[in-house]
């Protein structure tokens, strides 16, 4: 779904070594510091472009910002490959500081906020992405176990595709509390892993089959725009395009249409949890119309 980057949580803070923000020290050190790793990929033939940094986990604070600001534009303008990915948690963004948006390549806002913050939390980032940042979307709500594997782990997939989002994100799949995951009692906050994790084994569970069945979602929405641009470009305009063409624009709001609430994603909550399936064979029926024509 999105361009393999090898990502980096930095975790800056207002100084850099023993240089305080703001200060020419500062920037000069900033500046060779991301000049060197990007000189070490290219010698790993790694592109610097490949290269992502979260400087600011999860930032909702104008300090917080600021921090970023202060990075972000230092390697910008010495590096400005690398990417700057960042997942801000502000309840209402539009009181963020504007160049923490502006500054990011990429930017992740988590779901279940996105669900529960109303149309203008949405609005404001796809005006972001309008603008020509990327979107992602990622979730970190828990214990895990407690969360539905179709509402809260496949589903991420399909508004990925109806937002025009790149990637996705959960966390995490190693934070099992430090506890067996066969035995979850010893872990006092809860485990957020979607597989089973012990010191001597991982296995996948419902919740990590369901991530992987909504990439393969988004996998056949892909497949299913490349095939109709592809007919298309050969001046094809049979039924099976336009009927492949209605489909591919109504498939992702039918699926997530259910999904009113962040609430929905708890695996108590009643919902019908057939839709995606039945949409997924419709996508495969029509990729196999296009292929008999």
């Amino acid at each position: 779904m999105a361009v393999l980057l090898d990502y980096v949580f930095a975790n800056a803070g207002e100084r850099f070594d023993a240089f305080a923000m703001g200060t020419p020290e500062f920037k000069r050190a900033v500046s060779a510091w991301i000049t060197w790793w990007v000189n070490q990929l290219r010698d790993w033939k790694i592109a610097p472009g490949r290269l992502g940094l979260l400087l600011v986990d999860e930032p909702h604070t104008r300090d917080q910002d600021r921090i970023i600001v202060e990075y972000a534009a230092v390697i910008r303008a010495a590096q400005p490959e690398v990417v700057l990915w960042e997942d801000p948690t502000w309840t209402n963004p539009a009181q963020g500081t504007p160049e923490l948006f502006t500054l990011s390549h990429v930017l992740c806002p988590n779901l279940p906020m996105w669900l529960s913050r109303g149309p203008a939390f949405a609005e404001f980032y796809r005006r972001q992405r309008a603008a020509g940042r990327r979107l992602w979307f990622y979730s970190c709500s828990g214990p895990g176990r407690l969360l539905d594997p179709y509402s809260y782990h496949r589903m991420q997939a399909w508004f990925c595709w109806q937002e025009g989002a790149e990637g996705e994100g959960f966390w995490a799949f190693g934070d099992s509390n430090g506890a067996s995951s066969w035995n979850e009692y010893a872990a006092p906050r809860g485990a957020y892993t979607p597989l089973f994790l012990d010191p001597h084994s991982v296995t996948p569970g419902k919740h990590m089959e369901a991530v992987r069945e909504g990439v393969e979602d988004y996998e056949l929405l892909r497949l299913l725009r490349d095939r109709i641009k592809a007919r298309e470009a050969q001046g094809a305009a049979d039924a099976a395009v336009t009927r492949a063409r209605q489909l591919l624009e109504t498939a992702a709001t039918r699926v997530t249409a259910a999904m009113t609430s962040a609430a929905l994603m708890e695996w108590q909550a009643s919902k019908d949890r057939s839709v995606a399936d039945r949409v997924r064979v419709e996508l495969l029926e029509a990729l196999a119309a296009l292929d008999g024509n």
